[in-house]
């Protein structure tokens, strides 16, 4: 049962997470300028990429697959 909730819990996570690196490049590509950090960009895709292994671990935590 606690597989079942943790499993939602972390997609749920991966999903916001995934949202709001979507959110924070939109806000980038549109308001940076010479100022931005160079490091924003990596920041933003290992944002991504955390929010992927969230929903990866999420689903496999639902169906018992680790």
């Amino acid at each position: 049962m606690w597989e079942r909730v943790v499993g939602v819990l972390f997609l749920l996570l991966g999903v916001w997470q995934m949202v709001v690196s979507k959110r924070y490049g939109h806000h980038v590509t549109k308001h940076g300028d010479a100022a931005t950090s160079p490091f924003s960009l990596l920041a933003l895709a290992d944002s991504f990429y955390i929010g992927i292994m969230f929903v990866g671990l999420g689903i496999a935590t639902f169906f018992m697959q680790f």
